[in-house]
C-alpha cells in the first residue's frame, strides 16, 4: 500500500465534494454517491405520502434521484407495480433546465399570492398547480387529450406557473372540469395499469414568513388527504422536514391520519459506512484496490458504478475496514475510545441522527489532513489525531448547512461564543434574550422570538439536549460550529 498510499488518501479526500447538495452534484456523482438501502426505499410505495428527514439526511437526494430515468430504472428495480410510473416534479424551488423545463412560483410570488387567502383558495392553488405540471410534464398523447378536454383560457393560463393570479383565477372558475379531468385521468391511468407521482421538496422556503409557509404546507397536506380515497393512480410524494410535520404546525382536522402514510430516513452506522466506502471506491483504482483487499467485495454496475456485490457487507467487515484504515482504538488503548464506534459518536444529533454528509466529510478533511502532515503511522491511513483535528470544521459545517434551513440559527449564532457547557436553562434563555429581533429580516425569524419557545425549538432538531438537572447540553456535532466550549474538554490537535 506505501506505493499508492498518496492516490488511496486522495480518493479518500475526494469524496468530500460528495457532501455537498444534491442539487450540486453531475449526474455521475448522485448515482456514485447512492447507496439504495431497503428501509429508505419503503417511500416507493404508492401509500406512502410523506417521505420525512433531517437537514442533509437525503431528502432531496432521493428526490433528484426519483425524478430521473437512471434513479428510477435503480429505485424501481423488481417493483413491477411501477415499471410504468409516472414521475413529475409537483413543486421545487430550483432553476429549470433542459432535463426539467417546470418552472415553479418563487417565494416573494407565493408569499404575495397567500396573504389573506382563505383554506379553500390553498387548497385551489395545489389542484390547479398539479393539473399544471401534468400538463407540461406526461407525453403527447396524453397532453392532447388534456388539452382537447380543458378550455383554452385554462390551458393557457397553465402554461405560465408563474403567473399564479392568473391561472388561479381560470381554475377557481371552471373548478368542475379540473376536478372532472384530473378524475378521469386518474381513471384513464387505473385502465392503463400505471400511477403518477408528483413530488415536492423544498417546502420550508416556498413563501418569506412563517404564516404563509404554515397554510401553503397545511393546504398541500390536506389537498392529498382528500382525494386519497378518491384517486386511485394519482398520488404525491411531499419531501419534508421532521419539524414541518410537528403537531404544533399541522393544526387541521385528519392531520392524524398522515401518521400511517410516511416514511422517516434515518442512517444506522453500518449504512453510513457502505455509503462512505461505495463512493470512495469509485474515486480512483487505488482506492478501490484499497477497499478490496480490505475486505470489501464490490462489483461494477452501468449505472451505481462500483458497488457491492449482495448481501450488503457486514459490520464485522466494515470494522475491520476502519481498524485497517486508522487502527482499532482512537489511540494507544480502549480508554481512547473504539474507532469504528467513536466516529459516529462524534457526529450525531441529541436525537441520536446522523447525516451523511457530516461523515463523508470527516473522513475527507482527516485525509486532507494526512496528505499535507503525514500524522498516521505505518501502516495506517490516517491518524486519530487527524480525525480529532477536523472535527471542529465538520461541526462548523453542520452549523452552516443547518443554518440555510433555519436562518434564525445566524442570528443566535454570536450569542454562544465563548459558553460553556453544560449550562442552567434559565441561563441559556438569557442570552436569547438579547437578540433584537425587531432588526432582523422576517425570512430569518423563527417561528416565535420567544426564548424558551427557541430553546424548545433547539431541542426537538436535535441541537441541544437537556439533562436531568435542566441543564443544556451540546453535542459535538454543533458544539465547535457554535464556538462553544465544554467544561473540562481536552484540548484537540492544531
Amino acid at each position: 500500500m506505501s506505493d499508492n498510499r498518496e492516490k488511496i488518501l486522495e480518493g479518500l479526500a475526494d469524496i468530500g465534494f460528495l457532501g455537498s447538495r444534491a442539487e450540486a452534484l453531475s449526474a455521475d456523482a448522485l448515482l456514485q454517491s447512492t447507496l439504495p438501502i431497503q428501509n429508505h426505499l419503503h417511500f416507493l410505495e404508492p401509500d406512502i405520502l410523506l417521505i420525512l428527514g433531517g437537514r442533509g439526511a437525503g431528502k432531496s437526494h432521493l428526490f433528484r434521484l426519483i425524478n430521473s430515468p437512471e434513479g428510477q430504472e435503480i429505485l424501481s428495480a423488481g417493483k413491477q407495480r411501477l415499471a410504468n410510473a409516472i414521475w413529475t416534479k409537483g413543486f421545487y424551488t430550483r432553476e429549470a433546465d433542459s432535463s426539467s423545463p417546470l418552472h415553479f412560483p418563487g417565494e416573494t410570488v407565493l408569499q404575495r399570492f397567500t396573504e389573506g387567502k382563505n383554506v379553500t383558495d390553498l387548497l385551489d392553488f395545489w389542484r390547479g398547480l398539479l393539473l399544471g405540471v401534468i400538463l407540461k410534464h406526461t407525453d403527447e398523447l396524453q397532453k392532447r387529450w388534456l388539452r382537447s378536454v380543458l378550455p383554452d383560457s385554462l390551458a393557457n393560463a397553465l402554461d405560465d406557473l408563474d403567473d399564479v393570479p392568473s391561472w388561479h383565477s381560470e381554475v377557481v372558475n371552471h373548478l368542475g372540469t379540473v376536478e372532472s379531468v384530473l378524475n378521469r385521468l386518474d381513471q384513464k391511468l387505473a385502465d392503463e395499469d400505471r400511477f403518477l407521482f408528483a413530488t415536492y421538496d423544498d417546502l420550508d422556503v416556498m413563501a418569506v414568513e412563517w404564516t404563509e409557509k404554515r397554510a401553503l404546507i397545511q393546504s398541500l397536506l390536506r389537498f392529498w388527504l382528500s382525494q386519497w380515497r378518491r384517486w386511485r393512480r394519482l398520488r404525491p410524494k411531499i419531501f419534508l422536514r421532521f419539524d414541518l410535520f410537528a403537531p404544533d404546525f399541522l393544526q387541521f382536522p385528519d392531520a392524524s391520519k398522515l401518521e400511517g402514510h410516511k416514511v422517516e430516513i434515518h442512517w444506522k452506522y453500518v449504512q453510513l459506512y457502505q455509503l462512505v466506502f461505495k463512493a470512495w471506491a469509485n474515486r480512483n483504482e487505488a482506492s478501490l484496490t484499497f477497499l478490496k483487499d480490505a475486505g470489501l467485495e464490490m462489483v461494477q454496475d452501468k449505472l451505481l458504478g462500483w458497488t457491492y456485490s449482495k448481501p450488503l457487507p457486514s459490520e464485522e467487515t466494515l470494522r475491520s475496514v476502519v481498524h485497517q484504515m486508522i487502527g482499532q482504538f482512537m489511540g494507544s488503548s480502549h480508554t481512547r475510545g473504539r474507532t469504528f464506534e467513536w466516529i459516529p459518536n462524534h457526529l450525531q444529533d441529541t436525537n441520536g441522527e446522523i447525516v451523511p454528509r457530516s461523515i463523508l466529510n470527516l473522513l475527507a478533511l482527516a485525509a486532507k489532513d494526512e496528505l499535507e502532515n503525514s500524522r498516521a503511522k505505518p501502516p495506517y491511513l490516517l491518524s486519530p489525531s487527524s480525525i480529532r483535528k477536523v472535527i471542529e470544521e465538520v461541526s462548523d459545517h453542520r452549523v452552516t448547512e443547518l443554518s440555510e434551513e433555519y436562518h434564525w440559527l445566524e442570528i443566535i449564532r454570536p450569542q454562544f461564543e465563548g459558553q460553556e457547557v453544560p449550562m442552567p436553562r434559565q441561563n441559556f434563555t438569557r442570552l436569547l434574550r438579547k437578540i433584537d429581533w425587531q432588526s432582523v429580516p422576517k425570512r430569518n425569524l423563527p417561528k416565535s422570538q420567544n426564548p424558551s419557545a427557541i430553546v424548545d425549538d433547539l431541542l426537538n432538531i436535535g441541537v441541544l439536549r437537556l439533562t436531568n438537572d435542566r441543564r443544556i447540553h451540546v453535542p459535538d456535532i454543533y458544539l465547535y460550529g457554535f464556538k462553544m466550549k465544554r467544561r473540562g474538554g481536552v484540548r484537540r490537535p492544531r
